[in-house]
């Protein structure tokens, strides 16, 4: 712009002659004229208020003034004019209207260098200038316009980058043996937005969190970013999920401004046991299901949401989770998305897709969700930040203990497999099975290789919904439990059974399949059985 009135300067000047030219733009905000290109002046913006002097009467009558002697007109300033070295005889001052009669500028031209005063033709002359200059200011503010837009559209593509860093990734590379499945998915409905999600994990717990902040735009964007820094800086340092929310919560209503506030939900979940802990903060209901088990909202005592109070006791909840079962956790953006109709796509939608899924991965869920709620949608744009985190327990896939080959470890045995069993959900017949023919092939192996060095290894993994049973006596002559055991005779009468055979027979009627091998020195029996 100030290159633009540099040339309306000079051009005005040469057009009508004039000693000197100034052109003033009006800001309608303040309500005042502006002006930093004068001339043949050098110095700071010169402002005028709308009604004082000559310029500010122009741009308050709309009308041209054709003063021959300014000093004989009482809108000229003459004690100011007196302090420069410039004395002013004759001006020509002209509004600078757009199409429609609202007020742009005024230009202002000093004493005709040829004359001693502008004449009618000069006044004509500025007339058609100032309608030029009108066209040409128009354009140059709406390319400053388009330039502040850019400007601050890059700086939002900027901040949407910063905040997208500070989460973790969505989609995460787990390793095949790890106790959980995750996936996480977040769209802001403008460039920056207030949902927020994070996690991190140990080898023996997983902590997490989802939040929404009230409004939009930048300011939203700004708690997000606290909200979510609070709460990996504060996850490390508490027990349970209802002190990390009150310690967030305070600092936020210290930080913030209370008019805003975070609906949150907050959980640590114990991998090795599946016994998860929560705590929620007026935020939506996460909903539970697993294979073959209904879509349902969990047990939630709700807390107010963060940053209301300066104080606030929350409370923590647990839930034992079977392997297998999936938290999905998600903000109102899914809920509340609305199509042409202004329908919303409402917990039922939500609730009848997820019943379709409880099969698939965390990472299917969560795309197929969200092609929905799209589909829903169609071309109505987006009103709200998106967000869902989908965890599925997997639990621990195996661990392992070698016992001491005395059959008084029978007990130690049996409290070493109890813990698996109650993590992986095992069903009262499948755990009677397992505990029963656990404890007659310890006691064989003891009986009948009591010579045998070193210990007995048992070695328990889970596979989907089933238990693999293995256990290795690593110093033991070859006895396959199918081809070496002896014939328990279960078709003959009692008195014609010979002793032993028995227990085998029952193991492998009891578990769903019985396999045996021998290499070098070691033999081992593994056992199959389904958990529910």
């Amino acid at each position: 712009l100030d290159d633009l009135l540099t040339v309306i300067v000079e051009k005005s000047s040469a057009v009508v002659e004039a000693e000197r030219t100034t052109v003033f733009i009006y800001d309608p905000e303040r309500e005042r004229l502006w002006s930093r290109v004068a001339q043949g002046v050098e110095g700071d913006t010169i402002e005028v208020a709308i009604g004082s002097g000559v310029v500010g009467d122009v741009a308050r009558t709309r009308k041209m003034a054709n003063i021959p002697d300014a000093y004989a007109d009482p809108r000229f300033h003459r004690e100011i004019d007196k302090k420069t070295s410039f004395r002013t005889a004759a001006i020509l001052c002209a509004p600078v209207l757009d199409s429609k009669g609202r007020l742009l500028g005024v230009i202002e031209s000093i004493n005709k260098a040829t004359a001693a005063r502008f004449d009618e033709q000069d006044e004509k002359l500025m007339d058609a200038l100032a309608a030029h200059a009108a066209v040409a200011i128009q354009r140059a503010q709406a390319t400053e316009v388009q330039l502040d837009h850019e400007r601050f559209e890059q700086s939002l593509r900027v901040a949407n980058e910063i905040q997208m860093r500070m989460l973790p990734k969505g989609e995460i590379a787990l390793p095949d043996d790890a106790a959980f499945a995750m996936r996480a998915y977040i769209r802001p409905a403008r460039q920056v937005g207030g949902d927020l999600y994070d996690f991190f994990w140990t080898p023996d717990h997983l902590r997490f969190c989802i939040g929404d902040v009230t409004g939009k735009g930048i300011g939203a964007a700004l708690v997000m970013a606290v909200t979510k820094t609070l709460f990996r800086a504060h996850a490390t340092l508490q027990d349970d999920p209802a002190s990390l929310m009150s310690a967030i919560n305070a600092r936020l209503y210290e930080d913030t401004d209370p008019a805003m506030f975070v609906t949150a939900f907050c959980g640590f979940l114990d991998l090795r046991s599946g016994r998860l802990v929560y705590s929620n903060a007026g935020h939506d209901r996460p909903l539970l299901f697993g294979p073959g088990r209904p879509v349902q909202r969990m047990d939630i005592k709700s807390g107010l949401p963060l940053g209301v109070l300066p104080s606030f006791r929350y409370l923590s909840q647990e839930l034992q989770l079977d392997p297998g079962e999936t938290i999905f956790l998600y903000t109102d953006g899914v809920t509340e998305a609305t199509n042409r109709a202004e329908e919303l796509f409402s917990f039922e939608r939500l609730r009848d897709v997820l019943s379709d899924l409880t099969d698939e991965s965390p990472s299917a869920i969560v795309a197929a969700v969200t092609a929905r709620v799209d589909q829903f949608a169609g071309s109505t744009p987006q009103a709200d930040d998106i967000t869902m985190l989908c965890i599925r327990y997997i639990g621990l896939p195996e661990v392992a203990a070698t016992f001491p080959r005395d059959a008084v470890q029978l007990g130690k045995v049996i409290e070493f497999i109890t813990p698996f069993l109650d993590t992986i959900g095992a069903s009262a017949e499948a755990r009677y099975a397992v505990e029963l023919s656990v404890e007659e092939l310890f006691t064989n192996f003891v009986r009948h290789n009591a010579t045998g060095q070193g210990g007995i290894e048992i070695r328990l993994q889970r596979s989907g919904q089933d238990l693999s049973l293995t256990l290795t006596d690593f110093d033991t002559p070859r006895f396959d439990i199918h081809e070496d055991a002896p014939d328990p005779g279960v078709d003959r009468a009692l008195d014609e059974r010979e002793p032993g055979g028995l227990g085998l027979f029952l193991i492998k009627k009891l578990m769903d399949r019985v396999e045996y091998r021998h290499e070098g020195r070691a033999g081992t029996v593994t056992l199959r059985k389904r958990m529910v």
